[in-house]
């Protein structure tokens, strides 16, 4: 009796432990050949606990028994550069998984002195040297103001700045446009909900979820010569793959809508799985703290990752991601409460857009160590948006009306080489094949709709790059190439040479320079603007362009800490602008029914300074100070005066605080507390001709001096709780994410108060609180 007593408490005991510890499990591959690497030694340490073991022949390792928390992990090889990933966050409910990539290492392990720590924020992609980072999907759930959306995270970093109401990013003073968004490496459509209606480049919050999204690039000048159509920056994301070993399911619900996600394996003998993420969203229980015209709003996106690996020596991944918003705004009842233009006009607002590929990768078991990447894939955006305004009976009429349909058809083909071990080398072929259907119409005085665009057709833009790196010595990295690139549409053909730097005098400080000359395409509308003839006048316009010259510093003082600084200058040109030198698209934030014929004699340049300060998480605190100065002009031409830009706040800064507190004996509870604070200087603004505008009934400008006036900086505050239960089989999370949570009143646009009969300068005090639950299994 004894004896069976005995062996049901050791039973229950190894029950208990069981149910309440879990594994970090994953597999170690070659990042060229993708070839799995045995015998790798892999760690994971926290400040009580280090555990380890050592990957099989398929490259597979797993260790089990450890508690639920934050762990570092250690892999090294012989013959590969050690790695170190920190963050990584395990849960009662369920395993880790992680795929893991080794760089080989050009030269004799004792040359080099390891310190993982210093490049722990570098890119994943090892040819961008300088001006860019890592962006954690961890970080963008932790840090404030993130809101669960890499976007608003990338406005904690230095140089980057964005509006709390269109999410559109500026980076280093260029305007958001001039960004691109890049998924499995196809470029796709401005990700955002409602984008480019005020902004061009902006929008509400992105589709991108967390729970499916990988670690991402963001790349800010000197892109390497792999990226193209990008002037200012790079946004450069990937989905991650579902589990292979079990299902997991997640479940939201907030103020804002609710999510819902499931991943998990498709076939357990082929290691196949699948990942998918949906979110519908009302905003109907914070209706009552959005702008007053914002009216109904309905949106929802859906992305997945199916992975179906080993398929001939490769891997197969077939991706998506789309959207789907509805607006509505309607005029005020009572005549009495019709201040501004907007309280007359009813709206309509139906956008979609949609990106989906199938990519193919294929290993060649070579010495070179190859990989083929062989990608089709389809984008489409689409907005239709119909605006009719009362007049003085008063009776609606249509005062505009946008069709502005883009579809793309991608061909993506790119060999990587690795001819020896100081050198690799990729290079491709893109091919884009775009179908448009624009159709944009306005009211002329007399109330009559006027066609400014009406085309329907199709064009091609071809890409061929070649960038290789050079490893020199263990301190010494060169990284060139070229990108060729041909518009069917413009004629256009150019050459843009890249090239950068990068030196490791000792191992706590890194050293880089880079040079990129870019060029993006304008929205296709422009090109498309007819004369009162019908001739279209714009067909011709050039790619807008850019030299980009940056330095980096690197410096890590001691463990868990960076301090990093970028001096940078860039010259752009061929940048388009009307005749009357009334407008230049640096400042171009959004004007659907422009009807000039422009010119590209523009010319700006941006020279600044980026400083960031960071102490990683470390012992439950963290902490990120960074600050900008910068001074971005404009001019019309070559002979006309230097002007700001729109963007030339001439200074930004933010700090980040968060700490962790760990609750319970068996620390199965977490509190974290995050608090982010932003200085902006303050935006430049084109004074308005009151007397003029007040005579005419609408806004008008006094172009003549542009951007002369200035508001005042402005401090805006974010902040998040998360609290976290871990039971066995299930992991409950309670949220509370604030955005500017100080109320700061953003400035929207000057109107005409038509009650006073003065203009005001309207702002709007846009809080968003999201009070959530999320229950994953």
């Amino acid at each position: 009796m004894k004896t069976v007593l005995a062996s049901l408490i050791i039973l229950l005991s190894i029950l208990k432990l069981e149910s309440q510890t879990q594994s970090i499990k994953g597999t170690i591959t070659d990042l060229q050949s993708r070839q799995p690497i045995s015998f790798a030694n892999i760690q994971v340490t926290t400040e009580t606990q280090t555990s380890g073991a050592v990957s099989d022949q398929e490259g597979y390792f797993e260790i089990e028994g450890l508690e639920p928390g934050r762990y570092t992990l250690m892999v090294s090889y012989v013959g590969y550069q050690d790695l170190t990933l920190s963050d990584i966050i395990l849960h009662a409910h369920s395993s880790t998984e992680l795929h893991i990539e080794l760089v080989e290492s050009a030269f004799n392990l004792e040359q080099i002195t390891v310190k993982p720590e210093l490049n722990k924020k570098a890119a994943k992609n090892e040819l961008a040297a300088v001006s860019s980072r890592l962006l954690s999907v961890e970080e963008a759930n932790r840090y404030a103001g993130g809101f669960d959306d890499p976007a608003r995270l990338a406005a904690s970093f230095a140089g980057v700045s964005s509006s709390i109401q269109t999410n559109g990013i500026s980076i280093r003073g260029n305007a958001p446009k001039y960004l691109q968004w890049k998924m499995e490496g196809i470029e796709i459509p401005n990700p955002n909900h409602f984008a480019d209606l005020s902004v061009t480049g902006g929008g509400g919050l992105t589709a991108l979820s967390s729970q499916v999204m990988d670690n991402a690039d963001f790349l800010t000048g000197a892109m390497p010569a792999v990226y193209d159509n990008a002037l200012s920056g790079v946004f450069d994301l990937g989905m991650r793959r579902g589990r292979t070993d079990t299902k997991e399911y997640h479940l939201q619900i907030g103020l804002i809508g609710i999510d819902l996600a499931s991943e998990g394996p498709l076939s357990s003998q082929k290691n196949s799985s699948y990942i998918v993420n949906y979110r519908y969203s009302t905003l109907g229980l914070v209706q009552s703290l959005l702008p007053a015209e914002a009216g109904t709003i309905n949106y929802q996106d859906l992305s997945f990752k199916f992975t179906f690996p080993s398929v001939k020596k490769g891997t197969i991944e077939f991706w998506g991601l789309g959207l789907y918003d509805i607006s509505q705004q309607v005029p005020k009842d009572d005549p009495l409460q019709r201040k501004y233009i907007q309280d007359f006009q009813k709206q309509n607002v139906s956008q979609y857009m949609g990106s989906t590929g199938i990519k193919y990768l294929l290993y060649f078991d070579n010495k070179l160590k190859q990989v083929l990447r062989t990608q089709v894939a389809f984008t489409t955006a689409n907005t239709d948006l119909s605006t009719a305004e009362l007049n003085q009976d008063p009776i609606l009429f249509d005062k505009n009306k946008i069709i502005n349909g883009q579809s793309n058809e991608h061909i993506l083909i790119e060999l990587n080489t690795k001819t020896s071990e100081k050198h690799s080398n990729y290079t491709g072929v893109r091919v884009r094949l775009m179908q448009y259907n624009i159709g944009l119409n306005d009211a002329d005085e007399q109330g009559n709709l006027v066609e400014i665009v009406s085309e329907n057709g199709t064009s091609e833009l071809f890409n061929f790059y070649s960038n290789s790196i050079f490893r020199v010595n263990p301190k010494i990295n060169i990284i060139g190439g070229f990108n060729l690139r041909y518009f069917h549409l413009n004629k256009e053909f150019l050459t843009e040479p890249r090239v950068s730097l990068s030196v490791n005098p000792n191992e706590k400080m890194s050293l880089g320079v880079g040079y990129g000359l870019h060029s993006r395409l304008e929205p296709l509308s422009y090109y498309f603007i007819k004369n009162n003839n019908g001739t279209l006048i714009n067909r011709n316009l050039s790619l807008s362009k850019a030299h980009h010259l940056i330095a980096n510093i690197r410096w890590s003082p001691a463990e868990h800490y960076l301090l990093k600084v970028e001096p940078y200058y860039q010259f752009l040109f061929d940048i388009p602008v009307t005749e009357d030198h009334r407008l230049s698209f640096i400042n171009l934030e959004n004007d659907w029914f422009l009807k000039d014929q422009l010119l590209n004699s523009g010319q700006g340049r941006n020279l600044g300074l980026d400083l960031t300060c960071e102490r990683y998480l470390h012992k439950n605190i963290y902490a990120m100070f960074t600050f900008s100065i910068f001074d971005t002009k404009f001019r019309y031409d070559k002979n006309s005066p230097w002007f700001n830009t729109r963007y030339n706040s001439n200074f930004g800064g933010n700090l980040l605080l968060g700490k962790e507190f760990n609750i319970g004996r068996q620390h199965r509870r977490s509190l974290g507390v995050n608090y982010r604070i932003a200085y902006q200087g303050g935006s430049p603004y084109t004074p308005v001709l009151e007397e003029t505008s007040l005579e005419q009934q609408e806004i008008i400008f006094d172009n003549a001096h542009p951007f002369t006036s200035r508001f005042p900086a402005a401090w805006v505050h974010h902040f998040t709780v998360n609290y976290v239960v871990n039971r066995p089989k299930i992991t409950h999370q309670w949220s509370l994410k604030i955005l500017n949570l100080g109320g700061y009143r953003e400035f929207e646009s000057f109107r005409i108060n038509f009650i006073s009969n003065q203009i005001e300068e309207y702002r709007e005090a846009l809080v968003i609180p999201n009070l959530s639950y999320k229950v994953s299994f």
